[in-house]
C-alpha cells in the first residue's frame, strides 16, 4: 500500500485549485444546464422585442346569397339588390409601446348588382390607422411583455450566477477535502508502520523476557485498530477523489488520478462584521432573487388593475378614399382622390363580478406573500453571515490551539529523542512522540482546511467568492 501511494502521484494529473475551479466552471453537468437556462431566458427577450416589429398582412373576401336568383330571396325586385361582394386589404402593420397599433395600407370594398351586369360599387381607401385602447388592455401587449422578459432574464442570470458561486465553494471543499483525506490516509499508513514496528521489538523483547503476553496482545489489538482505520481512510480518499472529479466535471471512469499541489493559505485578518452584512445585502443571489420577486408581483399587480378596468379604445383614420361604379376604382382612387377621415370609440364594462377582479385580488395577495418572503429572505442572510463570521472565528481559534499543539509536540519528541540519545528514554516512547507530532500536523491542516471553508462560504454570502478566487464572469443586469 505505502508502495501504491508513492507511485501513484507520478501517473496522476496535476491540478492546482485555480485549474480545478475553471475545470470545473466550464464542464460541470449542472452548471451547463443552468446556462442553458440562461439562454432560453435571454431569447425571450429577444422574442418579446420581435413582437415590436412590424408585419406586413393582407386578407380578402367574398360573399353573396345561395339562392340570390329565386323569386322568392330578400329584395329580389329591387332594382340595386346585391347578388355577392368581394374585399381585400392589404397593409404593414406596426405595433406601438403604447400597446396601440398602427396600420398604413390600402383596402378595396365591392359589391356586384344584377341590374348593372357586370358593374359593381366600389369603396377604395389608402391611408394611415391607428387603434388605441386607453383602459383595460393599455400598455400590456407591448410594455408588459418585454418588462416580463427582462425580468425573467434577470432572474435566470441570478440564478446562474448562484450556481457559479455554490458550485466553486463545492469544488474548492472537495479540493482541500481530498487533501484532508489523503493526509489522513498518509498518517494511517504511518500507523500501520509504527505498530507492526512496536509489535516486531515486543515480540523481540518478549522471546528474550523484557516483556510479557499482556504487552504483546495490547500491540497486536492495536495493529489491528491501525489497519481498520487504514481501510476507512483510503475508502474516504478515493471517495473524495470521485467528489472532487464529479464537481470538476472529469469521467469517473477510470477512476480519476489527481495530484494536488495547493495548500490551503487562508488570510491573516478577519472581515468586517458590518462590511460583510452591507456586500451580502447588495450583492447576495438568493437575497436579490427573493427581492426581484416583489417587483416582478408589483408589476403584476399594476398588470391586474390594468386588466380590471372597462374596456375602451379609440381608433382615427386619415388617408384617401374614392366610391365607383365600375371597374376603374384604383384608377379613380390615383386621378379622383377624396380626403377621408374616421374617429371611433368603442366601451365595454363587465356588469357582473368578472374573472379579472378575482385575478387582481389573488395578485394583491401575492404581492404580500412574497414580500413577506423577502422580509424573511433578510433575516435568513443576516442570520447565515452572523454565522459564517462566527465559523471564521471559531476555525481561527482552532488554528492558532492546533499550532500551539503542534508545537508541543515538536518539543515533546525532541526531549523523548533526547532522552533516548543519553539512554534514559525507549524507543517506544520516541515512536508515541512522533504519532503525536504527526497527528497534531494532521488536525493542524484540517483547522486551516476548515477556515479556509468558513472564508469562502462567508465570501459566496457576500457575493463575492468569484472575485476572491478570481474565477467566472460576472454579469450585472
Amino acid at each position: 500500500m505505502l508502495a501504491w501511494l508513492l507511485t501513484a502521484p507520478a501517473a496522476a494529473e496535476e491540478w492546482t485549485l485555480r485549474a480545478a475551479l475553471e475545470q470545473a466552471l466550464v464542464s460541470n453537468v449542472e452548471l451547463r444546464q443552468a446556462g442553458l437556462d440562461l439562454r432560453v431566458a435571454e431569447l425571450g427577450v429577444r422574442v418579446a422585442r420581435a413582437e415590436l416589429g412590424p408585419s406586413l398582412s393582407g386578407d380578402t373576401r367574398v360573399s353573396g346569397y345561395f339562392d340570390a336568383d329565386s323569386p322568392d330571396s330578400p329584395d329580389a325586385d329591387s332594382p340595386d339588390a346585391a347578388d355577392d361582394g368581394a374585399a381585400w386589404s392589404l397593409g404593414l402593420s406596426q405595433p406601438l409601446p403604447t400597446g396601440g397599433t398602427l396600420w398604413l395600407g390600402g383596402s378595396q370594398d365591392q359589391a356586384f348588382v344584377r341590374t348593372l351586369g357586370a358593374d359593381a360599387a366600389v369603396y377604395s381607401f389608402t391611408g394611415l390607422t391607428l387603434e388605441q385602447p386607453l383602459l383595460d388592455g393599455a400598455w400590456r401587449a407591448a410594455r408588459y411583455g418585454i418588462d416580463r422578459a427582462r425580468l425573467t432574464e434577470r432572474a435566470e442570470d441570478l440564478r446562474a450566477r448562484d450556481a457559479q458561486e455554490r458550485l466553486v465553494v463545492e469544488v474548492a471543499n472537495a479540493y482541500w477535502e481530498l487533501i484532508a483525506a489523503r493526509e489522513s490516509s498518509r498518517l494511517a499508513v504511518r500507523s500501520v508502520e509504527i505498530a507492526e514496528a512496536q509489535l516486531g521489538e515486543t515480540r523481540e523483547r518478549f522471546d528474550e523476557g523484557f516483556a510479557g503476553s499482556g504487552d504483546v496482545l495490547q500491540l497486536e489489538r492495536a495493529l489491528g485498530v491501525a489497519r481498520q482505520s487504514r481501510v476507512v481512510t483510503e475508502a474516504s480518499e478515493r471517495a473524495a477523489a470521485r467528489s472532487l472529479a464529479r464537481r470538476m466535471g472529469l469521467p469517473l471512469e477510470p477512476p480519476p488520478a489527481l495530484d494536488l499541489v495547493d495548500r490551503p493559505d487562508p488570510p491573516a485578518a478577519d472581515p468586517d462584521p458590518v462590511a460583510a452584512l452591507a456586500d451580502a445585502r447588495a450583492a447576495n443571489a438568493a437575497y436579490r432573487l427573493a427581492l426581484l420577486d416583489v417587483d416582478v408581483s408589483r408589476r403584476a399587480l399594476a398588470d391586474a388593475r390594468n386588466g380590471a378596468l372597462p374596456d375602451l379604445s379609440v381608433s382615427a383614420a386619415v388617408g384617401l378614399s374614392a366610391n365607383t361604379t365600375g371597374g376603374a376604382a384604383l384608377a379613380a382612387l390615383t386621378t379622383q382622390p377624396e380626403r377621408a377621415w374616421a374617429l371611433g370609440a368603442r366601451l365595454t364594462v363587465p356588469l357582473a363580478w368578472s374573472g379579472a377582479r378575482g385575478e387582481l385580488e389573488q395578485a394583491r395577495l401575492g404581492l404580500a406573500h412574497v414580500e413577506l418572503d423577502a422580509d424573511g429572505a433578510e433575516q435568513d442572510l443576516v442570520a447565515q453571515v452572523q454565522a459564517a463570521l462566527d465559523a471564521v472565528g471559531r476555525d481561527r481559534a482552532r488554528v492558532g490551539l492546533a499550532e500551539a499543539t503542534r508545537l508541543a509536540a515538536q518539543m515533546g519528541l525532541a526531549a523523548d529523542q533526547e532522552l533516548y540519545r543519553e539512554g534514559r528514554g525507549a524507543t517506544r516512547d520516541v515512536v508515541r512522540s512522533l504519532e503525536a507530532l504527526e497527528e497534531a500536523q494532521v488536525a493542524g491542516l484540517a483547522a486551516q482546511i476548515d477556515l479556509q471553508a468558513s472564508l469562502l462560504d462567508l465570501a459566496r454570502l457576500r457575493g463575492r467568492v468569484l472575485d476572491e478566487l478570481g474565477v467566472g464572469v460576472k454579469n450585472e443586469r
